[in-house]
């Protein structure tokens, strides 16, 4: 099998040496429309209206994307399955050598089988057990989710899982190793981004209390340690360990009180939301003023985007990345010995 974490890493530090901010890995938002209904989902945040750009402003996103030297997009959402046009969008992006990868829900897989085989990697997100993941995501999308990862283990698709941790999950960490075991993946664990958003409150609160997050970043740790298949670094859940209150998940405008990993959100992976708007990472979305890659133009759009003034977050795969392109020896490490 191809190791795309050898190919990652060498064009990495081809971009390092050359000290040039630039979009290495994109989450692409390519719709605002979702057929689930996630209680913490970030869409939920503010008022969003529900057009999708039209696939040629996509594609022109890809190309400006591919003229960067863009190494991976993430396809996001929303569900990015929803998308009549999913298949042409991933071939155009294939066509222009990007490696990509998709997050789904999962309830739309059989549908999409011939789209999905396009794909380097496919991301089901599943929180944990039937009834916690329920709570989280849906009655029932639990079970759809399952029906999903026994197609594309039949079909030969290669998958791995993304869990959030909630006041519902925080005990269901084995549980979601042992489902990554059953299907030959990894899964990736993160804490839960705020819900408060700008002038923005809301009164759902799906935050485990302090103790509880930590005890499961324990286990966490612990079950990486002994080999479990799990994505992300040991560094890395230990950083979000040392996290002093995960109901404030970032440090936007102020200085955090104790060490954190320097943030390159902004400056080699950033996220662009369904419009066209490019903001550094998901967190900023309804806090930090973003420009727009199709008004604004991209190089103007990225630069916005590197001089955002968030100094921490309490995020494993935000931090797990930016601990790589600080070309942290642990976090690359990991990367190299344990993925594909």
């Amino acid at each position: 099998m191809e190791n795309k974490a050898f190919e990652f890493g060498i064009k990495l530090l081809k971009r390092r040496l050359t000290r040039n901010n630039s979009p290495f890995l994109v989450q692409f938002s390519v719709t605002n429309r979702c057929n689930a209904k996630c209680n913490y989902c970030y869409a939920t945040y503010y008022e969003r209206p529900g057009n999708d750009l039209p696939l040629i402003d996509i594609n022109r996103i890809i190309d400006d994307l591919s003229a960067a030297g863009t190494f991976r997009i993430n396809f996001v959402g929303g569900e990015p399955l929803v998308r009549d046009d999913i298949h042409q969008i991933i071939s155009y992006a294939k066509d222009k050598n990007i490696n990509c990868a998709l997050t789904t829900n999962g309830l739309l897989v059989k549908q999409n089988i011939k789209t999905l085989k396009l794909l380097d990697s496919l991301c089901f997100s599943i929180d944990g057990c039937e009834i916690n993941n329920d709570l989280n995501r849906g009655k029932g999308s639990y079970k759809k989710a399952i029906e999903g990862l026994e197609i594309c283990k039949n079909e030969n698709i290669k998958v791995q899982l993304s869990a959030v941790l909630t006041k519902h999950t925080v005990n269901d960490v084995e549980h979601m190793v042992n489902l990554a075991r059953k299907y030959d993946c990894k899964v990736g664990f993160t804490t839960l981004i705020s819900q408060n958003r700008g002038h923005k409150t809301f009164d759902n609160d799906l935050q485990a209390d302090i103790e509880q997050t930590k005890s499961a970043l324990r286990q966490i740790i612990l079950l990486k340690e002994n080999n479990a298949p799990i994505l992300f670094s040991v560094e890395t859940y230990k950083n979000s360990l040392l996290w002093p209150d995960y109901k404030k998940d970032i440090y936007f405008k102020e200085e955090p009180d104790f060490k954190y990993p320097k943030c390159y959100a902004g400056k080699y992976f950033c996220i662009i939301d369904y419009n066209g708007d490019i903001y550094p990472c998901p967190q900023l979305i309804g806090i930090f003023k973003p420009n727009n890659i199709l008004k604004n133009g991209f190089k103007d759009a990225f630069d916005t985007a590197s001089k955002h003034s968030c100094n921490a977050c309490s995020m494993p795969c935000s931090n797990e990345f930016s601990m790589f392109f600080d070309l942290n020896p642990r976090v690359m490490f990991d990367l190299f010995i344990n993925r594909e």
